[in-house]
């Protein structure tokens, strides 16, 4: 809906004032900003889906496989790993200083949040597959999940 993702523009936004505002942090950005490859391709998967008829199918072959394969390498393997660095920068924050009032500490709940909403969406894209895989789930129940994804 437009209202969420007004939201999550103005989150976006202030997340990416860590980089901006702490020169420790400016990785970060480019790291952060790489999910928006796998929002490509899923903006890519959804046209190729609706012109799928029209579509050759290495095409589509592609684009599914390459937003699975950065679903998982970013949402799953890379963001996780920035929330381990930014914990370690915390606790030598802390270790130093015996204090967590930093304001780069603001940005690790933040991250904390994505990272959650990642799990979750996680979860949904890819349960009714694994289900399918496994003969759990109806190849109906996958496909509604595959749709709902797109």
């Amino acid at each position: 809906s437009p209202g969420v993702i007004i939201k999550h523009h103005i989150v976006t936004l202030l997340y990416l004032a860590a980089p901006v505002l702490f020169p420790e942090f400016r990785w970060a950005m480019g790291a952060c900003l790489s999910v928006e490859i796998n929002t490509w391709f899923l903006i890519m998967r959804r046209m190729v889906y609706l012109r799928r008829e029209h579509v050759p199918g290495v095409i589509v072959e592609f684009t599914n496989a390459a937003f699975y394969a950065s679903w998982i390498a970013i949402r799953c393997v890379l963001y996780p790993m920035i929330m381990a660095i930014y914990l370690r920068k915390c606790r030598v924050a802390l270790e130093e200083t015996g204090t967590l009032m930093h304001w780069p500490v603001i940005f690790v709940p933040v991250h904390g949040i994505f990272c959650a909403l990642n799990i979750k969406w996680t979860y949904d894209l890819f349960t009714p597959l694994i289900l399918g895989w496994f003969g759990f789930g109806s190849k109906k129940t996958a496909q509604k999940s595959e749709e709902r994804m797109l």
